[in-house]
């Protein structure tokens, strides 16, 4: 898959990624992405969010169901 056939938020959780596992520095991927650093801050940062998203925690009740709010579990 290339970064055309990608939807926006697929593109910045790559982005997110790319950056998580590639840079230490918020600035050294700006530079190295030719983009000014708020720019990378804001891609990074949504990036991170849609990966939080992406991988939230499920909770499996004994019956094999799904439950994925807190007030379902203290019912």
């Amino acid at each position: 898959m290339t970064i055309d056939d990608m939807s926006t938020k697929d593109a910045m959780h790559a982005i997110y990624l790319d950056w998580l596992n590639n840079y230490l520095t918020v600035s050294k991927f700006a530079d190295d992405h030719d983009m000014p650093r708020t720019v990378a801050e804001f891609l990074i940062d949504r990036g991170s969010q849609i990966h939080e998203e992406r991988n939230k925690p499920k909770r499996v009740r004994l019956d094999g169901g799904v439950m994925t709010s807190r007030s379902a579990m203290d019912q």
